[in-house]
């Protein structure tokens, strides 16, 4: 007997509640159709009917391995023309590793993460990929009722298809209410990390203390960037990605939450365009930062410049000797050491392993700035800051 069901239910997805429809069903299981038996079958597939619009997010097909066969298999969805795909691709799901499928009976859950709306009409989706032979092959589960919507295959890589009436695939179809859902994130990718290629796994390495992003969500969205797991509303709209409002986001750090520690966190979070209520997060994106101990005195070197000697003679790891009042000498190597006439600034900055210096000014000749946990641009303002100021 046919099963099809369209039903509302509440389910969680990710981070947020969201409305989760049964698109469509079918349940009955009389036997097995071979796909890839011997490379004869390569694409089997059914259609399905859709009576109001939704967002697809997963397909699944009971079905079975003969044998040891091997691939990623992947479902492609297509428009109908009549009871056959017509070659027009509406998108297709992510791949499963085929040879991790089993020798028995199982739902294997093909995910679609493009974002593709289904409005009232007729689709059809089918099986496609995978390497396999006479002996090693898939079988998909199917019911026998002489079904409206039959089975269909093509053994010519979709060039011309095939009907069995009487047969019906075992498969459902998933999805979620347009405009009543949070985005769903993917293909993270630090594209400042490993240049040109980016970096797609955590931690992602890079000298860059401002890093981007690039990621994809499923509807349209707009997605904000930090250093604090905050919410989106917290977060603020200065903090938007660019591309605002699409499924394609570009984020960049701000220059105010640069990141100062060479393991640090950014946070990226994507609300619906339609309802901001409904958001998603990547999580915790840890950062492995390189170059902390070069930015940092380069940073200096910048505030040097900017101030008002700019052009003085800058020592580079310069030894320095201090003696106070009470006849207590202190002593250490400084990062920079500025010299002009009679007056010489000390810059330091320490790093998470290193401890500050414990020097002291000697006013109007000697002062010292001794850094620690701040970013590259306070780096430099306080540099030329301490200079524009005391410089006599």
């Amino acid at each position: 007997m046919r099963r099809v069901m369209l039903f509302f239910g509440m389910m969680v997805l990710m981070s947020s509640f969201v409305s989760a429809i049964l698109v469509f069903e079918y349940t009955d299981n009389d036997s097995t159709y071979p796909y890839r038996e011997n490379n004869y079958i390569d694409q089997l597939g059914s259609n399905f009917s859709v009576n109001q619009s939704v967002i697809i997010t997963n397909i699944t097909v009971l079905m079975k391995e003969i044998g040891s066969p091997s691939g990623n298999l992947w479902i492609s969805l297509q428009t109908c023309s009549g009871n056959d795909p017509s070659g027009t691709v509406i998108a297709n799901s992510s791949v499963v590793d085929g040879s991790a499928i089993g020798t028995s009976a199982v739902t294997v859950n093909f995910p679609f993460s493009s974002g593709d709306i289904l409005i009232n009409t007729e689709y059809c989706m089918f099986l496609d990929g995978g390497t396999a032979d006479a002996s090693n092959y898939w079988r998909g589960h199917y019911g026998n009722d002489n079904e409206a919507n039959p089975l269909f295959f093509s053994t010519n890589n979709g060039a011309s298809w095939a009907n069995d009436g009487t047969r019906q695939l075992v498969f459902a179809v998933h999805g979620r209410l347009e405009g009543d859902a949070a985005p769903i994130i993917s293909n993270i990718n630090c594209t400042s990390c490993n240049v040109p290629y980016g970096d797609t796994s955590s931690p992602y390495t890079t000298s860059d203390t401002t890093p981007t992003f690039k990621m994809d969500t499923d509807i349209d969205s707009i997605c904000r960037i930090g250093d604090e797991d905050d919410s989106y509303s917290t977060m603020e709209s200065f903090r938007n990605c660019s591309t605002t409002g699409a499924k394609n986001h570009t984020c960049s750090l701000m220059v105010f939450d640069e990141l100062i520690y060479s393991t640090d966190y950014v946070y990226i979070v994507c609300a619906s365009i339609d309802n901001s209520s409904l958001t998603n997060s990547t999580g915790t994106l840890q950062m492995n930062i390189t170059d902390l101990d070069s930015n940092t005195t380069a940073a200096i070197d910048t505030g040097i410049a900017k101030s008002v000697i700019s052009g003085a003679t800058t020592y580079s790891s310069q030894k320095i000797y201090l003696r106070d009042i009470n006849n207590n000498q202190v002593s250490a190597t400084a990062d920079r050491v500025v010299v002009d006439g009679s007056q010489r600034w000390i810059f330091n900055y320490a790093l998470e392993s290193e401890s500050l210096l414990g020097l002291f000014n000697l006013t109007p000749a000697v002062y010292v700035l001794d850094m620690a946990n701040i970013s590259m641009s306070d780096i430099e303002s306080q540099v030329s800051t301490l200079i524009n100021s005391t410089d006599s």
